[in-house]
């Protein structure tokens, strides 16, 4: 079966209401199955951190979600779709729930079909998610690098591989080189082209809110941090430029799922040059917790407020605008 065969039926089978909330209620109870068995782990560890430090955390975590989902949107308007918060959270954190299905492709399928629903084509969506993946791995390479140098023990000649990342990924994505890219690709999988071009303005716009997420998820770790014995800027800096550097290495050893273990064992090497290596293990996991806490939540809350955005003919209108019942 061709790759168009299989995206088309793909789309038939995803327009079944029954099957995409069969979707959604399993990654939710998996999400949930993991939020359980890694409670089992810290919770013997929490008595030290303090009740404000987890609700500070949580506040964090959650901003920088959004923040990654700002970025998202930011890519699909330049892209041709202009949509409002409310639908583009609604794809976005419902999608991301098929993070917690075994599979790496579901969360990008979920936003492709669910996106259908306000008239944004597959293959915008697609190109948007592939784009800010690139993209996430370019900024948190440049935040490990601009962050790791300053703390004890780590010299800028520690991280030559994650400068040629950030380089390689600031050559693919520049607007010269993936827009091509892309018509490429999409004709081998003879899809539709882009509309739109790739712009400097949107990789900006999304560069910017991938940034200010990378430093929201690296406060948490920090309190958290702070709480079980560290101190001084290091703690703060180690945080950030070690959740970056750990997500980038998570994300690019593709044998990991989701990054498990891989992540969490950079986090605790690089945590324990400023907290005991117990405190950092504890950290590592705590932290971890709250980001899948954090997916639950975001995920939840979106299925239970956008409800009544949902455009009731996903099938026809305009390709280039939202659905024009939709708030702005």
């Amino acid at each position: 079966m061709s790759a168009k065969a299989k995206g088309a039926l793909l789309g038939r089978v995803f327009k079944q209401r029954w099957i995409r909330i069969a979707f959604v209620v399993i990654a939710v109870l998996l999400l949930t199955v993991s939020v359980v068995k890694e409670w089992k782990q810290i919770g013997p560890r929490l008595e030290r951190v303090t009740a404000s430090t987890l609700v500070l955390g949580m506040v964090c975590v959650i901003a920088g979600l959004i923040a990654t989902m700002m970025a998202w949107r930011a890519l699909l308007r330049d892209l041709g779709s202009r949509l409002a918060v409310r639908p583009v959270a609604r794809i976005f954190f419902i999608g991301q729930l098929g993070k917690y299905i075994p599979g790496s492709v579901w969360p990008v399928v979920m936003q492709m079909e669910l996106g259908v629903k306000f008239h944004v084509p597959r293959a915008r969506s697609a190109a948007a998610s592939l784009v800010q993946m690139a993209l996430s791995v370019g900024t948190g390479a440049l935040v490990a690098v601009l962050a790791l140098p300053l703390t004890a023990g780590h010299a800028t000649t520690d991280l030559p591989w994650m400068v040629v990342v950030v380089v390689v990924c600031a050559v693919a994505l520049s607007p010269r080189i993936a827009n091509p890219a892309l018509a490429k690709g999409f004709r081998l999988l003879k899809r539709e082209p882009l509309e739109r071009p790739l712009s400097w303005r949107g990789l900006g716009l999304g560069t910017g809110w991938l940034m200010a997420a990378w430093v929201l998820f690296g406060i948490p770790i920090a309190l958290l941090a702070r709480a079980l014995g560290g101190s001084g800027w290091q703690t703060l800096t180690v945080s950030v430029g070690g959740f970056a550097l750990s997500w980038v290495v998570g994300f690019l050893v593709v044998i990991a799922p989701a990054g498990a273990g891989v992540r969490e064992a950079i986090m605790i090497a690089l945590l324990s040059t400023v907290i005991s290596p117990a405190s950092a293990l504890a950290v590592a996991l705590i932290s971890r917790l709250m980001l899948t806490v954090g997916d639950l939540v975001l995920g939840l809350v979106t299925i239970a407020v956008t409800r009544s955005t949902v455009s009731p003919n996903p099938t026809s209108g305009p390709r280039t605008t939202p659905n024009p019942t939709l708030p702005a």
